[in-house]
This record gives C-alpha cells, structure tokens and sequence, in this order.
C-alpha cells in the first residue's frame, strides 16, 4: 500500500468592490465549478471558506484561524466539514506552522517517504483525480508551491495608492521561505493515505 498527494485549488479574486468585499467577503469557482465565498471573521484573525453545488447546497464549510504564541511564531489552524446531500460526510483538522523553505521541503520529504508515495504519484492529481499536466515529480511539487507564490507576489505589486486611486508597482521577491507550510489556502497539497 502507498499513499498519493493531490493538488486542490479555487479562484477567488475581488474584481468589484461592493460593500460586502470591503468586508472582507471574496468570490469564485473551485475546480472552475463549484461556487465558493470566503469571509473573514472573528477579530480579523480567521476566515470562513464554503464550497456550493450548483444548486447552493453546502459541500464543505471550513474554517482556518491565525494565532501567534508568546515567542511570535504564527501558526495556522484549519477544520473543515464536508457534506453531501446535506448530511455530514468527513471532517478534517490540520496544524500549520511557518518555517523555512528548507524546512518545508526536509519535512515533506519525510511524509513522502512515511506514506510511501511513488514519484509518479507527486503531485499528479488534481481534486477530481486527473492527471495534472506536467505532474508526477518532487519538481512538480516545487513548481505548484511557487506558482501561488508568485500569484500572492502579483497581488501584492498591484497594490492602490488610496491618495491617488492609481495602481503602484512594487518590485518583490517570494520564497517558499516566506509563507506557512501548505503555502497557501486556495492552492496547497494534501496527503491522502490509502491504495493507489
């Protein structure tokens, strides 16, 4: 028996600002079908993500918080619930902390090898379970995680001016080193364990 790594991710993106974006309140499709909303919530410190059928009956609902302990580390907290037919079907929990790119990779290192996962099953599957193009290595792997670094490093640069309301451009450079491991919400690797 080995295990597998899947890639998941959703497009959620402000492309008018209403008054309940300004609230933090974001849009999109995940697997560029299923409607989803995020909503930040609690003191600014958490963030509400659903997932819809097309005909607005829940799929997942999870809920992912940012704490900081005394020594200023931030960690990142996520549960969620998934659904089907309205009757609750699977929950997960996960605990994330931020480290160094050459920790993350030291680390998912080591659960490749825990989980006995094949190279040919690195990130090679999408949600849906197709083979992702260009999938099925450690480089692979690699390339996903930038690729939402670098999406996050484009929002970044397009930041407003508020003065001006002109969009300003600003140089930037981002390593995995940067950011938490699982990257980022809407584009992460999970591990799924089980016959392949």
């Amino acid at each position: 028996m080995n295990g597998n790594t899947k890639i998941f991710s959703a497009d959620q993106k402000v492309t008018v600002c209403t008054e309940e974006s300004l609230k933090g309140t974001i849009n999109g499709l995940y697997f560029g079908l299923f409607p989803t909303k995020t909503t930040l919530v609690g003191d600014d410190n958490a963030l509400l993500y659903q997932v819809f059928m097309q005909d607005g009956s829940l799929v997942q609902s999870q809920l992912t918080t940012i704490t900081e302990n005394s020594n200023k580390e931030l960690f990142r907290t996520r549960s969620a619930q998934g659904f089907y037919g309205g009757v609750s079907n699977s929950v997960s929990y996960y605990r994330e902390r931020k480290v160094t790119e050459e920790e993350f990779f030291k680390e998912l290192e080591s659960s490749i090898a825990d989980y006995n996962i094949l190279t040919g099953d690195l990130c090679n599957w999408d949600a849906g379970n197709n083979p992702v193009p260009g999938g099925g290595s450690l480089q692979a792997c690699k390339d996903h995680l930038n690729e939402s670094f670098e999406l996050e490093a484009d929002l970044a640069a397009r930041k407003f001016d508020e003065a001006t309301a002109q969009p300003t451009t600003q140089p930037s450079v981002v390593k995995i080193s940067k950011k938490s491991k699982g990257a980022k919400r809407s584009k992460g690797l999970k591990k799924k364990k089980g016959k392949v």
